[in-house]
Parts: C-alpha cells; structure tokens; sequence
C-alpha cells in the first residue's frame, strides 16, 4: 500500500483490524497540510500488522502516531528532507519525551536528517540490517552531540555507513566478538571521514567481519578499525583513487592489521596492499599465500604463521 500527499489522509478511513496482516506500508507527504486531518485527530492510528513500513518527511509525523498503537515492523525506513522538518520532529519528540521502541524491527534504514532521530530510538541491539545514509555534518548533529551516547549491536548482518554517516562510527559501538555479514563504509568527501580520523588507530571495533567494502575516502578508515583477531573475511574491496587514501601511504609496511583473508578475494590497490597485515588462506584453509618481495604458496603448518605481504 502506498499514499502520497493528501492521499494519507484516507488512512484512519480505512480502519484496520489490529490482526490485519500487511506486507508493505509506504507514505509521503512533502507538505505539513498533507497530515494536517491525521494529526488534528485525537485517536491513535491503527494500521494492523505491518511488515514493511516507509515514511517519507512530512509522513514521519504520522509514523510517530502509528508507533504508540502499532506493533514494531520487520522492516522501518525514515526519510526527512529538509531541517526545518527535522526540527519541528525533533521538537515533538523532546516536548513528549518520547522513545520510540523498535526492539522487534530487523531492517532500519534511516536517510537525510532522520538520523538525528536515533537518539530517540530504543532497538534490541540485533539487526538484520542497519543503513545510515547521510549527505552532510547538520542531517548528524543531534547524534553528534555530546549527551548522546551512541547505539550498540551485539549481532548484525549488514552494516551500512553512507556519506556523513561514517563520521559516527565512534557513537555506534560494535562487540568483538558480533558476527557482520557485510561491513560497507562510503564517503565520496574527505569530511565525511575526518572524525573518525582524530580518533586513536583500531579503536573502533568492527567484530567478526565476512566481507568489508570500504570506498573512497572510507578507504582510510581501516587504521581505526579492529577487527577480531579469530576472523577469516571471505572478501575484502578498497577502492578509491591515491588522492582519497594518501593518508595510508604515510603508514609503515606491514602495519595494518586486517587478519585473515580469502586467497581469491583480496580486492585491495598494490600501494595499500604493502600496508596491510594479513594472511591469505585458500578455500580450504590448507594454504598460506606466504612471502614478503617473492610471493610463493607453502602448506599451512599446525601452528598457525603470522605473514607480512605486499
């Protein structure tokens, strides 16, 4: 089901039973006159079991009055374009002291200022997902402040950082020992990464990653991150041109920590590949790509070999 505009408006009109079950529940309003009917309405929305919920700017008002009758969706994605809406939310939210509980939420994807919701959002701390996407430092401010403490994951599946967003890794705590499917970080400007920069290097934990992409200027990012010291990627991208990891250059050889990694997909440029320091293994993890200037393959010992590669 999907509503726009005027067309929320028809939403309490259509009364759904509290065990009506609904695949998919899409609204966007760009203007406040769109919700005005919904919101000058004294009882709660009901809208059934909903597995896939979008909300898109103005609509997020009426996500806020589903919320307090509604069960958490498999699936949550809010979107606020503009900080003017973002602060007559954030307004609402503060006056009511309102915690949104999302424990039972699996996706949640949060674009544009809908992120400086996620103080005010209560999760489990487990995900299927997590997707941040960000254009700029004010869609942020509210997670960057000070009073706000951050978010932790005990397990995720996909963990995604888009633009600003990876400029909050130091609030998003991740446990050592978490099992991340996919580890993704893109920043396409430098300021997107530069408070992570300031930070200490493999401060920020980022569990037992499977595979990590890191595009760009995030490229940089891996001298923060701490990857479990037990953990075997089974891929590995970096990507970006010299003038997004010129940075990593400065680093010594060898110097990286990343661990362990698929023999067939380390996707890595040669001037950071001398950085790093792992191990390859093979499909089997009966082989080590051992070497340092003369690269051969040599079988895996019992005890396992520390290996510096360029």
């Amino acid at each position: 089901m999907s509503l726009g505009n005027y067309a929320v408006s028809v939403l309490p009109k259509l009364r759904m039973h509290k065990d009506c079950e609904v695949e998919r529940l899409e609204l966007y309003a760009d203007e406040k006159e769109h919700i005005a009917e919904i919101l000058s309405q004294d009882p709660k929305i009901c809208v059934g079991r909903v597995k896939n919920m979008e909300f898109w700017d103005h609509a997020v008002f009426v996500f806020l009055k589903i919320k307090k009758v509604g069960e958490d969706p498999e699936s949550l994605l809010l979107s606020i374009d503009g900080d003017e809406l973002r602060r007559k939310i954030h307004k609402e939210l503060k006056e009511e002291n309102t915690v949104i509980c999302i424990e039972k939420t699996e996706k949640l994807i949060l674009k544009k200022h809908a992120v400086n919701i996620l103080p005010a959002l209560k999760t489990k701390g487990e995900m299927d997902m997590f997707v941040l996407d960000v254009k700029n430092e004010d869609q942020i401010s509210e997670v960057l402040a000070e009073e706000y403490k951050g978010i932790s994951f005990g397990g995720i599946k996909d963990f995604i950082l888009l633009g600003s967003a990876v400029n909050l890794l130091p609030k998003i705590r991740i446990k050592e020992d978490c099992e991340v499917e996919k580890y993704s970080l893109v920043a396409e400007d430098e300021r997107q990464v530069s408070n992570v920069l300031e930070k200490e290097d493999r401060s920020i934990s980022a569990g037992r990653v499977k595979k990590m992409q890191l595009l760009f200027y995030a490229v940089c990012v891996i001298t923060k991150l701490r990857i479990h010291e037990d953990n075997t990627m089974e891929k590995i991208i970096l990507s970006a041109d010299e003038l997004c990891f010129s940075g990593i250059l400065e680093e010594g050889d060898s110097s990286i920590e990343v661990g362990r990694i698929r023999l067939c997909n380390c996707c890595v440029p040669e001037k950071i590949r001398r950085k790093l320091r792992y191990t390859l293994v093979d499909g089997e993890a009966s082989e080590v790509l051992y070497g340092e200037g003369n690269e051969v393959l040599e079988e895996r010992s019992s005890s396992q070999r520390r290996n510096h590669l360029d």
